[in-house]
């Protein structure tokens, strides 16, 4: 099993010390010391008993920032009443001065116990699964799909939402985002035997909306590696499952074994069209092997990018000839200039 990362948010140098020491002592726990680490899985907060407030705003503030990660506080001395608000505010665990070897243990043991209960029942509620196809390369797949999951974070606010690269073809997802990440799917391929949610959380970079995003991998350097394989992104998807509410992949336009099989794992499928004629007969064709594939009219959503009024009859007439209810167009603008969704 991976080690828990941990990122340590203290002032005082000599309490620092103290944490360090007493987490290198725990062979499943690791201390976060760079950004290329990803999202840790437990931040530990120093307040200063003195002048909460000002811990409290910072508290607030990385709960907004990163959900998914548990937030202990430490302090010298603390007041009950306090010690109830930060309770409110969220915070799991509070770990008194002088800091205890026995203290921190029990605290990490409660915190992965936590961490197995709410993959359990998240598991069990199911969460949503959203491919995103296209009927043709060049339709704005991508684009959808990263506005997509910007819209669903925002009207969402209290869900956790992944974005999935698996656009072989074009894996242009840190591009749209403005994000470079160290880590990718490739790295879970070449390490499948140490995948668990430790080392997930570790793998996924965090935008700044809120958006947790998987990439491909570089396109210059696919080729060069093993093939992702459908192994692999079935066990990357299924744990995503276990910890986030909506799990959103970019297939590209390509439906091969590996996305054919995510498919069958969405509770949605997103088509992404345009009203170009060669892009309407290759569209009328991912919907028929959708159909055969055994996929539910209801469950594939059909939307015509670059949609513009003028073509409102164009597209009733398309409409017939899919024989297929489009579910909505939309004329965005093509970028905020800043890798945020529009």
């Amino acid at each position: 099993s991976s080690a828990i990362l941990i990122e340590l948010i203290i002032q005082t140098p000599k309490l620092k010390r103290v944490f360090e020491q007493a987490l290198e002592s725990f062979a499943d726990a690791s201390i976060k010391r760079s950004k290329a680490q990803g999202v840790p899985h437990v931040i530990v907060l120093e307040l200063d008993s003195a002048n909460p407030s000002q811990g409290f705003e910072q508290l607030r503030a990385l709960m907004r920032a990163s959900p998914l990660t548990e937030v202990f506080v430490t302090a010298d001395a603390m007041e009950s009443s306090i010690l109830l608000e930060l309770l409110r505010a969220g915070v799991r665990e509070f770990l008194p001065q002088p800091l205890t070897r026995q203290d921190l243990e029990q605290a990490l043991n409660r915190c992965k116990e936590r961490s197995r209960e709410a993959s359990a029942q998240r598991s069990q509620a199911g969460s949503k699964v959203i491919s995103i196809i296209g009927g043709k390369g060049g339709v704005g797949t991508t684009f959808v799909s990263v506005n997509l999951a910007g819209f669903l974070q925002k009207l969402e606010d209290e869900k956790t939402v992944v974005l999935v690269d698996l656009n072989f073809q074009d894996p242009d997802l840190p591009l749209f985002l403005d994000i470079e990440p160290v880590h990718s799917l490739q790295d879970i391929n070449e390490n499948l035997e140490r995948l668990d949610g430790t080392y997930l959380m570790n793998v996924l970079t965090r935008h700044g909306t809120g958006l947790y995003v998987l990439p491909l991998g570089h396109q210059e350097s696919l080729s060069s590696k093993v093939p992702v394989s459908t192994e692999c992104i079935q066990k990357t998807l299924e744990l995503l499952q276990a910890h986030f509410d909506y799990v959103l992949v970019d297939c590209g336009h390509v439906l091969d074994v590996s996305r054919r099989s995510v498919l069958a794992l969405s509770s949605t499928v997103v088509l992404v069209s345009t009203l170009h004629v060669p892009v309407i007969r290759s569209t009328k064709d991912v919907l028929d092997l959708l159909r055969e594939a055994g996929h539910a009219s209801e469950k594939v959503k059909l939307v015509m990018n670059r949609f513009e009024p003028s073509e409102d009859s164009l597209l009733k007439n398309t409409e017939g000839a899919l024989n297929h209810t489009q579910q909505g167009h939309q004329q965005w603008p093509a970028s905020d200039g800043h890798g945020w969704p529009v």
